[in-house]
């Protein structure tokens, strides 16, 4: 070691690892190196890794410096007691070293004194008696007259309290003593003599600034300069004790005018106490700053008093304030009191105190009480109102308070029809949410989640006792068991008890429990923005909880579905409609058989066409639930079949065998069974499946005589003819033709429910349209004005939505141009619809037609067109607004429209074309309007433009489908999940815009729910749509087209291209409309 230590030292290279080094710094020398190729070369990452790189240190610091601040907070409490300690045991050795000073002082003085003393005894044995007289005759010095002088100086300052000059003496006094010691000026005597009155003097002064200090008529300013004082005396720990004692002191002097019982309720007294209190913390906490700094030993002192500050304060509330409200379950109360309180102590923050955790730690026991006792009283409320309800489905009453943020666009969503008490339960869950949102950063979310779901569950316990003949034990009832409940008799009223239930756990409940979001409120601590990559992953507390209240719910169905299957199955005496006897007999029965359904499958059948019927009016919008619950009560029939042993023991090994009768009865009871669920669209795969297993044993039951089952049934058209038969005698109507389906059964299509809620939202569009209407007025005093000042506009432009303008064209002989953001095709086809409505009424929806002055690139059938119904009814005032609107566009000078002559130039004239009286309307390809704006920049901190480069760069086509409804348009929840559904089983990229206020995605996108098989080919038809369009070869071509196109767009914008020159036309014809006017 030594040697190589030695060889460094001197110079001479190391032999290990030399040549490698020589080696590597050639590159160095040379006159042609190259520094940034060098980097390049050696860095093994590109840029865009590099700037991830970068992102994810950020993100890891970012999260380090979280962590810390955790732990920082965690252990606070310790970290200020050990400062405490420390600071204590400062003041303590400051003390010992003023007090051993001391001491060295007096016995320097004293040793000094002794070696005077013996020096004069020895001079005098050498000097005479007149050397002694002359000594004591001398004159003092100057110095030793002023050091005699000065004690009674400064006792002079101190009874007139002059402070400032008492310092000023002191330190003065001091410097002179030092220097005279250094300089033996004064005798030892005389020194010794001044320095004790020095510290005697500045002890007698320091006990008069604590005094003072005491006083409680000393404040403001005198105090702040009697604490300076005394720190500059040197005794900073007792000086911040008693500043921070004086402040205290001051504020319970003031607390004595305060009494809880002058106030009217304890918001007034928290917000006065706390006034009271957290001025005082804060004026300390400005006097501790200004006179000590930003010293440790002192900050944490202030923390720890101003922490116990805060946790008098929070008894006093608690008592006064808290414990009555608590206790009455008056959560309101609790938390405008917490609210209060919180809002004067976050104002310390920039103080540097942050004594809000203290607050939500002391707080939350009596909180939680008042939420307890909150949820305990919506729990009773709700079991006294079940008890006289009658269980009709109504809206909300007039005259109960509703939520005051609802707007126009959203107020139907509350309008939902529940019974009384789930009327009740609703409102009381809003308020209840309100309530504790207001406390979201005491981070009750959790429990404030699981007591909701106990009372729900109590609600769903009470509901499955309403139902007649449940064969749930009370015992299962937690907290139900005693409790009155009237019953539900009749089948709409069961059918309500579920309404009620589902539609507070799939929707109201889950949009109340939105107000613990965080995003909706921005906890204290926590001031920084939220990245939004996090939002895709937030509110997974309140998903368990949603599946959790579905749970519950489904407790409710399969007793429900249970109830009508033992109905249906066995009579009141207990004996069984559903036997085996029913097809072994039939064989052995003589007379012709007139095929038809068995009697328990045709009452299944009835059955189901109620519920349905009924569930159309219940569950609007919900169709999905009914479906559901359709679907398990047909199940649940059927599994009880497939699970009967007394019914395959008599058929498989029974006295008497299964006959081709009989057989030829069952696989007709089967099959019924398939075409009823299967037309009313809720036939699921596990039916399915248990019905062909059943087929499959009874025909093994029938092979084992040793005919063929085969030969003996007929072919499946035969019974699907039966089977429609039966459904059309049953149900009292004709068959369907051509396929038709009534749009508003619960088990209709989806696109059927589609354009119903398409149509649904339309009724919005009243209200904006009337409070457009009042724009006319204002409008044309502009229009006015501007053509007084002889300067009138060429055209007024309008949207298609404010056919009112049209006359206040006229009124001014302005022309009115018409703006259309669709294309000129669907504006064609919707000038078509409007024109004649009564010859499309005429036709089916599955018919084609031409449309008249041009071809289509499609073929045109009245399914194709927007279902408008009443809309261009003018008996109806919405058909009425877009009549008037449509026949203003028709009437106007001219339309400009939002697409260009390369795509749709062959449909202008159509559009242009005269119907019967109405003039030729001039159309105008502008657009697309998007292009014209050159200074648009896409924002690259946006999280989706991020995500669209990285698909880009991923070495594939790069394609994202997008998918988008528009701003009109309203798709239920189910319409939702099977679209998220579809996109998820495509596998391919996209960017879905999605306007909803309850639906969530579903859980495990990749896991697919097991619905009917319709509901499955529609998802399919979805994914293989989405397929086709982004893998297949024909979506390669229509990408490719719409590349062309897109360039053609580009290009008509420009200078010289189609769009920019019939701009330059349009405004030539203006200008010459305006000359020959």
């Amino acid at each position: 070691m030594s040697t190589a230590k030695t060889a460094r030292s001197r110079g001479t290279p190391v032999r290990e690892n030399g040549p490698k080094v020589e080696e590597g710094l050639n590159a160095f020398k040379s006159d042609k190196f190259d520094a940034d190729g060098f980097v390049q070369s050696k860095c093994s990452l590109n840029e865009k890794e590099i700037r991830q790189l970068c992102s994810a240190l950020v993100d890891l610091k970012r999260a380090s410096a979280e962590e810390m601040r955790k732990s920082v907070y965690a252990n606070y409490s310790a970290f200020i007691k050990t400062s405490k300690e420390i600071s204590d045991l400062e003041g303590e050795l400051s003390s010992i070293r003023n007090l051993l000073s001391t001491q060295a002082t007096l016995i320097h003085g004293l040793a000094e004194g002794v070696q005077i003393d013996s020096s004069s005894v020895k001079a005098s044995e050498g000097f005479g008696a007149n050397d002694q007289l002359n000594f004591e005759d001398s004159e003092p010095s100057e110095l030793e007259k002023w050091s005699l002088e000065f004690p009674d100086l400064l006792d002079v300052l101190l009874a007139e309290r002059r402070v400032d000059e008492a310092l000023l003496a002191l330190d003065e006094g001091e410097q002179i003593s030092s220097q005279a010691k250094q300089n033996k000026t004064l005798r030892p005597a005389i020194l010794m003599s001044l320095q004790t009155a020095i510290i005697e003097r500045r002890q007698k002064l320091a006990d008069q600034l604590a005094e003072a200090a005491c006083q409680p008529s000393t404040r403001g300013g005198e105090l702040r300069a009697a604490i300076s004082a005394l720190k500059q005396l040197g005794d900073g720990p007792r000086a911040h004790t008693l500043l921070l004692n004086s402040h205290y002191q001051r504020y319970q002097y003031n607390m004595q005018s305060l009494h809880p019982s002058s106030t009217s309720y304890g918001g007034a007294y928290t917000a006065a106490l706390s006034q009271l209190v957290f001025s005082a913390v804060a004026q300390a906490a400005s006097d501790s700053l200004a006179i000590f700094g930003n010293e440790p030993a002192y900050s944490s002192e202030l923390v720890m008093w101003a922490t116990k500050q805060t946790e008098a304060f929070t008894h006093l509330v608690k008592r006064y304030a808290l414990a009555s409200s608590a206790a009455a379950g008056g959560l309101r109360a609790a938390a405008e009191c917490v609210q209060i309180a919180m809002g004067h102590c976050s104002l310390l923050e920039a103080r540097g105190l942050a004594l809000c955790p203290v607050l939500l730690k002391l707080f939350r026991p009596s909180v939680e009480q008042a939420l307890e006792a909150n949820l305990k009283r919506i729990e009773e409320s709700t079991a006294a109102l079940a008890a006289a309800d009658d269980w009709i489905l109504t809206y909300p009453p007039t005259g109960t308070r509703g939520r005051s943020t609802t707007s126009l666009g959203s107020i139907t969503a509350y309008q939902h029809k529940l019974t009384s008490s789930a009327h009740r339960f609703n409102f009381m869950v809003q308020d209840f949410f309100e309530d504790v949102g207001a406390l979201l950063s005491m981070q009750l979310g959790g429990q404030t989640l699981e007591g909701l779901f106990q009372v729900f569950n109590s609600y769903v316990n009470m509901l499955i006792k309403a139902l007649p003949g449940s064969m749930e034990e009370e015992g299962n009832f937690e907290g139900s068991g005693n409790k009155i409940v009237r019953l539900a008799e009749t089948e709409a009223q069961q059918i309500a008890l579920l309404a009620n239930a589902s539609l507070l756990a799939d929707e109201l409940l889950p949009r109340a429990a939105m107000k613990l979001s965080p995003v909706q409120q921005t906890d204290y601590m926590d001031q920084s923005r939220r990245r939004a990559s996090d939002r895709q992953n937030r509110h997974p507390e309140q998903r368990e909880w949603r599946r959790r209240l579905v749970n519950s719910v489904d407790r409710l169905k399969d007793t429900f579905c249970r109830q009508h299957a033992l109905d249906l199955i066995f009579t009141e005496e207990g004996d069984s409609y559903l036997t085996a006897d029913m097809y072994l007999n039939m064989d052995n029965n003589v007379v012709e058989v007139d095929w038809f359904p068995s009697p328990i499958f045709q009452e299944l059948f009835a059955k189901l066409t109620r519920m349905a019927s009924m569930a159309a009016e219940m569950f609007v919008g919900r169709e999905r639930f009914a479906t559901l619950l359709l679907m398990r009560l047909t199940e649940t029939v059927i599994l009880w079949l497939s699970e009967d042993q007394t019914f395959w023991d008599d058929i498989e090994e029974g006295p008497r065998p299964l006959g081709p009768l009989g057989l030829h009865q069952f696989y007709l009871d089967m099959k019924f069974v398939i075409c009823f669920t299967s037309q009313g669209r809720y036939l699921s795969r596990n039916l399915n499946r248990v019905v062909n297993e059943i087929i499959s044993k009874a025909i093994a039951a029938f092979a084992t005589t040793g005919m063929d089952p085969y030969s003996v049934l007929p072919e499946d058209d035969w019974f699907n003819d039966v089977c429609q038969e039966a459904m059309d005698r049953l149900s009292g109507k004709p068959k369907a033709i051509n396929g038709d389906r009534d749009p508003n059964s619960p088990t209709a299509s989806v696109s059927a429910q589609s354009i119903s809620s398409i149509r649904s939202h339309g009724k919005h569009f009243l209200p904006f349209s009337t409070a457009a209407s009042l724009l006319k007025e204002p409008f044309e005093e502009f229009l006015k004005a501007l053509s007084d000042s002889n300067s009138p506009p060429l055209a007024v432009i309008s949207d298609m939505f404010l056919g009112w303008t049209l006359e206040s064209c006229r009124s001014f002989n302005i022309p009115r141009i018409t703006f259309n953001g669709m294309g000129v095709l669907p504006s064609y086809i919707l000038k078509y619809i409007f024109l004649h409505s009564a010859d499309l009424a005429g036709i089916s929806d599955s018919t084609p037609f031409q449309l008249p002055n041009l071809t289509a690139p499609f073929e045109v059938t009245k399914a194709d067109l927007p279902h408008f119904g009443p809309l261009t009814n003018p008996e109806n005032m919405m058909g009425r607004n877009l009549l008037k609107n449509k026949i203003a566009d028709l009437e106007s000078w001219g339309l400009i429209s939002n697409s260009f002559e390369e795509l749709e130039g062959e449909y202008v004239s159509a559009l242009e074309s005269s119907d019967g009286d109405q003039e030729k309307v001039r159309v105008w390809c502008v657009g697309p309007f998007l292009l014209y704006d050159k200074t648009s920049e896409k924002n690259e901190s946006c999280p989706y433009i991020k995500w669209l480069d990285e698909k880009q760069d991923s070495g594939n086509s790069g394609s994202v489908i997008y998918i988008s409804f528009g701003s009109q348009a309203r798709l239920s929840n189910d319409e939702l999940d099977e679209m998220a559904l579809g996109l998820e089983m495509s596998e391919q990229n996209f960017v879905w815009i999605v306007k909803s206020e309850s639906w969530v995605p579903p859980e495990g996108m990749g896991v697919l729910f097991d619905l009917q098989e319709n509901a499955m080919l529609e998802r399919g038809m979805i994914c293989d749509g989405v397929k086709r369009l982004m893998v297949e070869e024909e979506g390669k071509k229509a990408w490719k087209k719409a590349q062309e196109l897109g360039t053609l767009a580009r290009e008509s914008v420009e200078k010289d291209g189609s769009s920019y020159k019939k701009l330059g036309e349009l405004i030539e014809c203006l200008v010459e409309k305006r000359k020959s006017n």
